[in-house]
């Protein structure tokens, strides 16, 4: 996925919408605003960087959000 594919997905959502990512097998953890960051890559050639967004789990207090994942009701 590409950042614009990104902005693509969220473009209705409200801005309020919390964002999660999996935790474990059947849980989600909030998405942390100040770890998530733009990371260089090196490749296999070493004159060459892939940069990259990475979201990362909120780990900053002590209590995280974890949120019990809702079973499919399709």
């Amino acid at each position: 996925m590409k950042i614009s594919d990104l902005k693509e997905l969220i473009r209705d959502l409200p801005d309020d919408m919390d964002v999660v990512m999996p935790h474990g097998e059947d849980t989600f953890i909030t998405a942390c605003y100040e770890q998530s960051e733009v990371m260089d890559i090196p490749t296999i050639e070493e004159d060459e960087v892939l940069s990259v967004f990475v979201l990362r789990p909120c780990c900053c207090e002590a209590e995280v959000d974890v949120i019990p994942e809702v079973p499919n009701l399709n």
